[in-house]
Protein backbone atom coordinates (compact mmCIF):
# COMPACT_ATOMS: atom_id res chain seq x y z
CA UNK A 1 0.00 0.00 0.00
CA UNK A 2 2.68 2.16 0.62
CA UNK A 3 4.26 1.38 -3.11
CA UNK A 4 1.43 2.53 -3.97
CA UNK A 5 0.48 5.83 -2.19
CA UNK A 6 4.44 6.36 -3.62
CA UNK A 7 3.65 6.24 -7.14
CA UNK A 8 0.39 8.15 -7.21
CA UNK A 9 2.07 10.75 -5.45
CA UNK A 10 4.78 11.04 -7.91
CA UNK A 11 2.44 10.82 -11.26
CA UNK A 12 0.37 13.81 -9.54
CA UNK A 13 3.37 15.75 -9.01
CA UNK A 14 4.75 15.27 -12.68
CA UNK A 15 1.46 16.36 -13.82
CA UNK A 16 1.18 19.56 -12.07
CA UNK A 17 4.82 20.30 -13.38
CA UNK A 18 3.20 19.59 -17.08
CA UNK A 19 0.19 22.12 -16.04
CA UNK A 20 2.47 24.86 -15.17
CA UNK A 21 4.86 24.06 -18.14
CA UNK A 22 1.47 24.67 -19.96
CA UNK A 23 0.28 28.41 -18.30
CA UNK A 24 3.93 29.32 -18.59
CA UNK A 25 3.63 28.78 -22.14
CA UNK A 26 0.75 29.96 -22.88
CA UNK A 27 1.27 33.32 -20.81
CA UNK A 28 4.63 34.20 -22.46
CA UNK A 29 3.23 32.92 -26.32
CA UNK A 30 0.53 35.53 -25.67
CA UNK A 31 2.74 38.56 -25.43
CA UNK A 32 5.17 38.05 -28.34
CA UNK A 33 4.70 40.24 -31.07
CA UNK A 34 3.91 38.52 -34.47
CA UNK A 35 5.60 40.28 -37.38
CA UNK A 36 3.36 41.53 -40.18
CA UNK A 37 4.29 42.28 -43.72
CA UNK A 38 4.60 45.97 -45.09
CA UNK A 39 2.66 46.23 -48.65
CA UNK A 40 4.52 47.35 -51.43
CA UNK A 41 2.23 49.53 -53.76
CA UNK A 42 2.74 51.07 -56.91
CA UNK A 43 1.89 55.31 -56.94
CA UNK A 44 1.93 58.15 -58.83
CA UNK A 45 1.36 62.10 -58.60
CA UNK A 46 -1.84 63.78 -59.22
CA UNK A 47 -1.37 65.30 -62.35
CA UNK A 48 -2.85 68.83 -63.72
CA UNK A 49 -4.46 68.91 -66.95
CA UNK A 50 -6.21 71.40 -68.99
CA UNK A 51 -9.52 69.56 -70.75
CA UNK A 52 -12.93 69.63 -72.31
CA UNK A 53 -15.58 68.52 -71.05
CA UNK A 54 -16.82 65.73 -73.57
CA UNK A 55 -19.50 63.03 -74.24
CA UNK A 56 -18.15 59.73 -75.33
CA UNK A 57 -20.73 57.58 -77.72
CA UNK A 58 -20.76 55.33 -79.84
CA UNK A 59 -20.99 55.89 -83.58
CA UNK A 60 -21.35 54.61 -87.47
CA UNK A 61 -19.28 55.76 -90.17
CA UNK A 62 -21.84 56.60 -93.29
CA UNK A 63 -20.44 57.37 -96.87
CA UNK A 64 -21.62 61.16 -98.22
CA UNK A 65 -23.31 58.96 -101.17
CA UNK A 66 -23.63 55.17 -101.26
CA UNK A 67 -25.69 53.10 -103.43
CA UNK A 68 -26.50 49.32 -105.17
CA UNK A 69 -26.40 49.64 -108.69
CA UNK A 70 -28.79 48.16 -110.33
CA UNK A 71 -30.51 47.83 -113.77
CA UNK A 72 -33.51 49.36 -114.83
CA UNK A 73 -34.45 46.70 -117.74
CA UNK A 74 -33.88 42.97 -117.92
CA UNK A 75 -31.35 41.39 -119.55
CA UNK A 76 -28.56 39.40 -120.03
CA UNK A 77 -25.23 40.41 -118.79
CA UNK A 78 -23.15 40.69 -121.78
CA UNK A 79 -20.11 42.53 -120.33
CA UNK A 80 -18.54 43.49 -117.36
CA UNK A 81 -15.95 46.22 -116.92
CA UNK A 82 -14.82 46.33 -113.76
CA UNK A 83 -13.37 44.55 -110.76
CA UNK A 84 -14.16 44.23 -106.77
CA UNK A 85 -13.12 47.09 -104.87
CA UNK A 86 -12.09 48.98 -107.86
CA UNK A 87 -12.26 53.10 -107.60
CA UNK A 88 -14.55 54.26 -110.39
CA UNK A 89 -14.95 57.82 -111.62
CA UNK A 90 -18.60 59.01 -112.39
CA UNK A 91 -20.24 58.15 -115.73
CA UNK A 92 -17.61 54.59 -116.16
CA UNK A 93 -19.32 52.05 -118.26
CA UNK A 94 -19.64 49.01 -115.39
CA UNK A 95 -21.72 46.45 -117.16
CA UNK A 96 -23.08 46.21 -120.39
CA UNK A 97 -26.47 44.27 -121.25
CA UNK A 98 -27.56 41.78 -124.43
CA UNK A 99 -29.05 44.74 -126.92
CA UNK A 100 -29.25 43.10 -129.69
CA UNK A 101 -33.48 42.94 -129.80
CA UNK A 102 -33.39 46.54 -128.79
CA UNK A 103 -30.86 47.77 -131.82
CA UNK A 104 -33.79 45.47 -134.06
CA UNK A 105 -36.69 47.29 -132.60
CA UNK A 106 -35.00 50.58 -133.07
CA UNK A 107 -33.68 50.10 -136.84
CA UNK A 108 -37.25 49.19 -137.31
CA UNK A 109 -38.89 52.18 -135.86
CA UNK A 110 -36.01 54.14 -137.09
CA UNK A 111 -37.38 53.38 -140.63
CA UNK A 112 -40.90 53.90 -139.87
CA UNK A 113 -39.92 57.29 -138.72
CA UNK A 114 -38.14 58.21 -141.81
CA UNK A 115 -41.18 56.86 -143.74
CA UNK A 116 -43.62 59.31 -141.60
CA UNK A 117 -41.45 62.09 -142.36
CA UNK A 118 -41.14 61.55 -145.51
CA UNK A 119 -45.08 61.69 -145.82
CA UNK A 120 -45.37 64.53 -143.75
CA UNK A 121 -43.15 66.98 -145.89
CA UNK A 122 -45.13 65.28 -148.83
CA UNK A 123 -48.28 65.87 -147.49
CA UNK A 124 -47.52 69.21 -145.73
CA UNK A 125 -46.98 71.25 -149.36
CA UNK A 126 -50.16 69.29 -150.52
CA UNK A 127 -51.94 71.09 -147.64
CA UNK A 128 -50.51 74.71 -148.94
CA UNK A 129 -52.57 74.29 -152.59
CA UNK A 130 -55.45 72.50 -150.55
CA UNK A 131 -54.67 69.55 -152.16
CA UNK A 132 -55.66 67.19 -148.74
CA UNK A 133 -57.78 68.33 -145.77
CA UNK A 134 -56.40 69.48 -142.58
CA UNK A 135 -57.52 66.84 -141.04
CA UNK A 136 -55.57 64.08 -143.50
CA UNK A 137 -52.51 66.57 -142.89
CA UNK A 138 -53.00 66.66 -138.87
CA UNK A 139 -53.81 61.74 -139.08
CA UNK A 140 -50.42 61.98 -140.83
CA UNK A 141 -48.30 64.61 -138.04
CA UNK A 142 -49.89 62.18 -135.27
CA UNK A 143 -48.00 59.16 -137.26
CA UNK A 144 -44.84 61.34 -137.19
CA UNK A 145 -45.19 61.95 -133.48
CA UNK A 146 -45.77 58.40 -132.78
CA UNK A 147 -42.63 56.90 -134.40
CA UNK A 148 -40.24 59.79 -133.26
CA UNK A 149 -41.61 58.74 -129.85
CA UNK A 150 -41.08 54.86 -130.25
CA UNK A 151 -37.44 55.96 -131.71
CA UNK A 152 -36.55 57.55 -128.48
CA UNK A 153 -38.27 54.92 -126.58
CA UNK A 154 -35.73 52.59 -127.97
CA UNK A 155 -33.06 54.93 -127.74
CA UNK A 156 -33.68 55.34 -124.01
CA UNK A 157 -33.97 51.46 -123.60
CA UNK A 158 -30.53 50.69 -125.61
CA UNK A 159 -28.78 53.14 -123.29
CA UNK A 160 -30.00 51.72 -119.92
CA UNK A 161 -28.67 48.34 -121.25
CA UNK A 162 -25.34 50.67 -120.65
CA UNK A 163 -25.21 50.45 -116.60
CA UNK A 164 -22.61 53.25 -115.43
CA UNK A 165 -21.36 54.80 -112.28
CA UNK A 166 -23.80 57.59 -111.06
CA UNK A 167 -20.85 58.95 -108.78
CA UNK A 168 -17.01 58.81 -108.46
CA UNK A 169 -16.39 56.45 -105.55
CA UNK A 170 -15.63 52.76 -104.59
CA UNK A 171 -17.10 49.51 -105.55
CA UNK A 172 -17.69 46.42 -103.79
CA UNK A 173 -17.92 42.88 -104.39
CA UNK A 174 -19.31 41.91 -107.96
CA UNK A 175 -22.65 40.22 -107.27
CA UNK A 176 -23.33 39.12 -110.66
CA UNK A 177 -21.55 36.65 -113.48
CA UNK A 178 -20.88 37.73 -117.70
CA UNK A 179 -24.16 35.38 -119.32
CA UNK A 180 -26.34 35.78 -116.27
CA UNK A 181 -29.89 36.94 -116.58
CA UNK A 182 -30.99 39.76 -114.57
CA UNK A 183 -34.05 41.57 -113.51
CA UNK A 184 -34.71 45.45 -113.80
CA UNK A 185 -34.14 46.78 -110.01
CA UNK A 186 -31.82 44.01 -109.24
CA UNK A 187 -28.66 44.99 -107.32
CA UNK A 188 -25.27 44.30 -109.44
CA UNK A 189 -22.54 46.07 -106.96
CA UNK A 190 -22.60 48.27 -104.25
CA UNK A 191 -20.94 51.71 -104.74
CA UNK A 192 -19.55 54.02 -101.80
CA UNK A 193 -18.72 57.70 -102.41
CA UNK A 194 -15.62 56.99 -99.53
CA UNK A 195 -13.54 60.31 -99.95
CA UNK A 196 -15.85 62.03 -97.57
CA UNK A 197 -17.63 60.21 -94.93
CA UNK A 198 -19.86 60.80 -91.96
CA UNK A 199 -20.33 59.89 -88.57
CA UNK A 200 -23.95 58.99 -87.13
CA UNK A 201 -24.41 58.89 -83.33
CA UNK A 202 -27.15 59.63 -80.78
CA UNK A 203 -27.32 62.03 -77.95
CA UNK A 204 -28.58 61.30 -75.01
CA UNK A 205 -31.40 63.37 -74.00
CA UNK A 206 -30.02 65.12 -71.09
CA UNK A 207 -27.24 66.66 -73.42
CA UNK A 208 -29.32 67.31 -76.00
CA UNK A 209 -28.60 71.13 -75.35
CA UNK A 210 -25.19 71.23 -75.15
CA UNK A 211 -24.69 70.71 -79.22
CA UNK A 212 -25.39 72.48 -82.30
CA UNK A 213 -24.47 72.34 -85.44
CA UNK A 214 -21.03 73.18 -85.91
CA UNK A 215 -19.69 71.53 -82.76
CA UNK A 216 -16.22 69.89 -82.53
CA UNK A 217 -16.60 65.52 -82.50
CA UNK A 218 -13.23 63.45 -82.69
CA UNK A 219 -13.50 59.99 -83.44
CA UNK A 220 -11.07 57.10 -82.72
CA UNK A 221 -11.34 53.41 -84.06
CA UNK A 222 -8.98 50.66 -84.30
CA UNK A 223 -7.68 50.54 -88.02
CA UNK A 224 -6.09 53.86 -86.51
CA UNK A 225 -4.91 52.83 -83.31
CA UNK A 226 -3.46 56.20 -81.53
CA UNK A 227 -5.20 58.68 -83.92
CA UNK A 228 -8.00 60.86 -83.51
CA UNK A 229 -10.12 62.01 -86.58
CA UNK A 230 -11.53 65.74 -86.15
CA UNK A 231 -15.06 66.66 -87.27
CA UNK A 232 -18.37 68.89 -86.64
CA UNK A 233 -21.93 67.85 -86.06
CA UNK A 234 -23.75 68.89 -89.37
CA UNK A 235 -27.30 68.03 -88.37
CA UNK A 236 -29.48 67.38 -86.10
CA UNK A 237 -32.33 65.45 -86.22
CA UNK A 238 -35.74 67.26 -85.57
CA UNK A 239 -36.96 64.77 -82.50
CA UNK A 240 -35.76 62.15 -80.01
CA UNK A 241 -35.68 59.07 -80.56
CA UNK A 242 -38.97 57.87 -78.70
CA UNK A 243 -37.41 54.17 -77.44
CA UNK A 244 -34.02 55.34 -76.47
CA UNK A 245 -34.71 59.21 -75.69
CA UNK A 246 -31.72 59.89 -77.43
CA UNK A 247 -31.04 62.69 -80.46
CA UNK A 248 -29.74 60.97 -83.63
CA UNK A 249 -27.05 63.62 -85.01
CA UNK A 250 -24.36 63.38 -87.85
CA UNK A 251 -20.76 64.80 -88.29
CA UNK A 252 -18.66 64.97 -91.01
CA UNK A 253 -14.84 63.91 -91.02
CA UNK A 254 -11.54 65.56 -91.96
CA UNK A 255 -10.28 62.32 -92.86
CA UNK A 256 -6.02 62.84 -92.98
CA UNK A 257 -6.01 58.88 -94.46
CA UNK A 258 -7.84 57.53 -97.80
CA UNK A 259 -8.80 53.88 -98.10
CA UNK A 260 -8.34 53.77 -94.14
CA UNK A 261 -12.00 53.94 -93.47
CA UNK A 262 -15.03 52.35 -94.89
CA UNK A 263 -18.50 53.16 -94.27
CA UNK A 264 -20.28 50.85 -91.99
CA UNK A 265 -17.57 50.57 -89.77
CA UNK A 266 -18.20 50.76 -85.81
CA UNK A 267 -16.37 53.95 -84.08
CA UNK A 268 -16.19 55.85 -80.97
CA UNK A 269 -17.05 59.52 -80.74
CA UNK A 270 -15.81 62.14 -78.56
CA UNK A 271 -18.91 65.11 -78.70
CA UNK A 272 -17.39 68.09 -76.83
CA UNK A 273 -19.93 69.57 -74.56
CA UNK A 274 -18.58 72.35 -72.85
CA UNK A 275 -15.65 74.29 -72.62
CA UNK A 276 -11.81 73.98 -71.68
CA UNK A 277 -11.80 74.13 -68.13
CA UNK A 278 -8.69 73.20 -65.49
CA UNK A 279 -8.72 69.58 -63.30
CA UNK A 280 -6.60 67.29 -61.79
CA UNK A 281 -5.83 63.57 -63.20
CA UNK A 282 -4.96 60.21 -61.57
CA UNK A 283 -5.47 57.00 -63.53
CA UNK A 284 -8.90 55.10 -63.54
CA UNK A 285 -6.80 52.02 -61.56
CA UNK A 286 -6.54 54.96 -58.34
CA UNK A 287 -10.30 55.03 -58.02
CA UNK A 288 -12.22 52.63 -55.28
CA UNK A 289 -15.32 52.10 -53.84
CA UNK A 290 -17.32 51.99 -50.97
CA UNK A 291 -20.63 52.17 -49.77
CA UNK A 292 -20.16 55.76 -49.03
CA UNK A 293 -18.83 56.57 -52.41
CA UNK A 294 -15.20 56.80 -54.44
CA UNK A 295 -11.85 56.72 -52.51
CA UNK A 296 -8.52 56.65 -52.76
CA UNK A 297 -5.44 56.02 -50.72
CA UNK A 298 -2.97 58.96 -50.69
CA UNK A 299 0.82 58.33 -49.35
CA UNK A 300 1.21 60.56 -46.13
CA UNK A 301 4.48 59.59 -44.38
CA UNK A 302 4.81 56.05 -45.66
CA UNK A 303 1.03 55.78 -44.80
CA UNK A 304 -2.07 54.97 -46.79
CA UNK A 305 -4.89 57.51 -45.83
CA UNK A 306 -8.42 57.08 -47.31
CA UNK A 307 -9.75 60.42 -49.34
CA UNK A 308 -12.96 61.03 -50.64
CA UNK A 309 -13.10 61.94 -53.96
CA UNK A 310 -15.90 63.22 -56.64
CA UNK A 311 -14.78 62.37 -59.89
CA UNK A 312 -16.18 63.67 -63.24
CA UNK A 313 -15.39 61.93 -66.95
CA UNK A 314 -12.58 59.51 -68.42
CA UNK A 315 -10.32 60.63 -70.36
CA UNK A 316 -8.18 57.42 -71.75
CA UNK A 317 -6.81 55.25 -68.95
CA UNK A 318 -7.36 58.97 -67.11
CA UNK A 319 -10.31 59.94 -65.10
CA UNK A 320 -10.44 64.08 -63.88
CA UNK A 321 -11.10 64.70 -60.11
CA UNK A 322 -12.60 67.89 -58.99
CA UNK A 323 -12.57 67.29 -55.66
CA UNK A 324 -11.04 65.73 -52.71
CA UNK A 325 -6.82 66.12 -54.00
CA UNK A 326 -4.06 68.55 -54.09
CA UNK A 327 -1.89 68.96 -57.06
CA UNK A 328 0.97 67.84 -54.70
CA UNK A 329 -0.65 64.57 -53.67
CA UNK A 330 0.66 61.03 -54.31
CA UNK A 331 -1.93 58.42 -54.30
CA UNK A 332 -1.45 54.66 -54.88
CA UNK A 333 -2.05 53.57 -58.48
CA UNK A 334 -2.18 49.56 -57.94
CA UNK A 335 -2.31 47.77 -54.88
CA UNK A 336 -4.75 49.42 -52.87
CA UNK A 337 -6.51 46.27 -52.67
CA UNK A 338 -4.45 44.82 -49.41
CA UNK A 339 -4.81 48.28 -47.59
CA UNK A 340 -6.72 50.07 -45.20
CA UNK A 341 -6.49 53.39 -43.40
CA UNK A 342 -3.41 54.07 -41.44
CA UNK A 343 -1.69 51.63 -42.96
CA UNK A 344 2.50 51.54 -43.51
CA UNK A 345 3.29 50.48 -46.96
CA UNK A 346 6.27 50.86 -49.39
CA UNK A 347 6.30 52.01 -53.04
CA UNK A 348 7.15 51.81 -56.04
CA UNK A 349 6.71 54.33 -59.39
CA UNK A 350 3.23 53.49 -61.64
CA UNK A 351 4.19 52.05 -64.85
CA UNK A 352 0.04 52.45 -65.88
CA UNK A 353 -0.26 48.39 -66.15
CA UNK A 354 -0.15 48.14 -62.39
CA UNK A 355 2.31 47.00 -59.52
Amino acid sequence: MKRLNKWIYYFIGIFVILVALVIIYLHYSSQAVIPTRTPTVAVSKVRKIDYVPQLNVIGTLVAQKGVNVSSKVSGIVKEIYFHSGQEVKRGQLLVALDNNDIKASLAQNEAKYSLAMQNYLRYKALLKDNGISQSTFDNYVSQLKETEAAVNYEKALLSDTLIRAPFDGRLGIREINPGEFISAGQSLINLQASNTLYVDFSVPEKYVNMIAVGTPISVSTITLPGQLIKGHVTALNAQVELDTRSLPSRAILILPHSGKLYPGMYVQVAVEIGSHIEGLIVPQSAIAYSPLGEFVYEVVNNHAEQRMVTTAENIGNNVVVTKGLELSSVIVSAGQIKLHQGMLVKTVPFNGDGA
